[in-house]
């Protein structure tokens, strides 16, 4: 029996912009990544000696990538005296308005990485070990299946003793999640009817290995179909269940359930962290999460926050200080909900018993009585929230005012 190794990735995406990351240094960081992904996947195939690369489709984020980052991808997969067998995805279709028609790559293309062999027909390829079975995106959105002529082959026209691997871009109608029970993928992401993959085109009996790209994260259909995922991740997790950032190695031999090892390939690292604001307790534990998650490092992780709750002006001070420091210190930094100031008793007394400043325990007073009457109101439809808010601003910023007057007097 014929046996061949190889890795399976897909959705490299380089050149994706970042448009939603507003400093450039931050955007670099992000770009730069994704160019030292390639790095480590060569990497890596030296390390296990495969056969192959095979990766499936958009291994660009756009056909307007810039020729000196494409020239920087060819010159990373060129350094490697191993073949990338390459098919176009959605983002880098292989169509006439897509990258790989455009004259500047090809010339870098060939003189850079001559190893690298763009599959654009859906025709089977002998490579010696193993026969291909690619099913290029022509076009950005495909309404045809591009496995659908994988079901007119003449099997008996290909060797026997060699494994058959197809290699597609597009998705399917299910997935498989922790439990190994099928999911409709409706219930995960809302997707259109567009590159959409049929399993019944694809004769199993005949076929070791479907190697699929366009979901971004690590998806097994069967022992023998699989979503390798993104060797970088790209965006917070949407199950607990996400795995990201790796590729996967790959042995197949001809009739036999191929062997994967799962191989971690991500830099960067994402974080997403949900907490319920009361007391500066809870700033301790956000702070001892930074600590374990993301220590001291600098421009390496990105931070999804939920919040709610409220703290006191005090506690939210310390509060805010740690936030401004995380949007410095992270690539992104993105918080959901907001965490309310709420003067405590001791800073609602320090304001109402101000000898020395009557008109502003005066207006502190009266604040503090129109808001303990509406916090009273049971029902919370009538309630007016927006009004409590109202007043809890007025009071935050009076105990601001007071604070500074009170610095100021001391330095004097």
């Amino acid at each position: 029996m014929s046996s061949v190794r190889f890795i399976h990735t897909a959705d490299w995406q380089v050149g994706k912009p970042y448009r939603n990351v507003s400093e450039p240094n931050k955007r670099y960081r992000l770009q730069t990544a994704r160019l030292n992904s390639v790095k480590r996947i060569t990497e890596i195939a030296k390390e296990y000696k495969v056969d192959f690369v095979a990766v499936c489709g958009d291994l660009f984020d756009s056909s307007t990538v810039p020729i000196d980052i494409v020239m920087e991808v060819l010159e990373i997969i060129g350094s490697l005296e191993i073949c990338f067998y390459v098919i176009p995805g959605n983002h880098d279709h292989g169509g006439a308005a897509g990258i790989w028609r455009r004259a500047d790559v090809q010339r870098e293309l060939k003189s850079r990485a001559p190893l690298l062999k763009l599959l654009n027909i859906k025709q089977p390829v002998n490579i010696g070990k193993a026969v291909i079975l690619p099913c290029p995106l022509l076009r950005r959105q495909e309404l045809e299946d591009p496995c659908k002529w994988i079901s007119r082959l003449d099997w008996n026209e290909l060797p026997k003793k060699l494994p058959k691997i197809v290699m597609a871009h597009g998705s399917i109608t299910k997935f498989v999640n922790a439990s190994n029970e099928l999911t409709d993928i409706d219930n995960l992401i809302e997707r259109e009817f567009v590159n959409t993959i049929t399993l019944d085109n694809i004769n199993m009996d005949h076929v070791d290995y479907v190697a699929l790209g366009d979901w971004h994260n690590l998806k097994k259909i069967n022992e023998h179909i699989w979503y390798c995922g993104t060797p970088e991740q790209d965006k917070f997790n949407i199950t607990l269940d996400d795995k990201r950032s790796q590729i996967l190695m790959v042995e197949c031999i001809n009739g036999k359930k191929p062997n994967i090892d799962i191989i971690d390939t991500g830099e960067l690292k994402w974080h997403e962290y949900k907490i319920h604001m009361t007391c500066g307790d809870d700033i301790d534990c956000l702070e001892l999460f930074i600590k374990n998650q993301i220590g001291s490092r600098v421009s390496n992780d990105l931070l999804k926050l939920e919040i709610d709750g409220n703290l006191s002006l005090e506690e939210f001070k310390r509060f805010d200080t740690l936030i401004k420091s995380l949007h410095q210190q992270l690539i992104y930094f993105k918080i959901k909900g907001s965490c309310r100031q709420k003067p405590n008793s001791k800073e609602l007394i320090s304001l109402t018993n101000r000898r020395e400043d009557p008109l502003i325990s005066s207006i502190a007073k009266r604040l503090k009585e129109e808001h303990e009457i509406i916090s009273k109101v049971d029902d919370t439809a009538n309630r007016n929230e927006e009004t409590l808010k109202v007043l809890e601003t007025a009071l935050c910023e009076l105990y601001r005012i007071t604070h500074e007057i009170d610095q100021q007097e001391y330095n004097h």
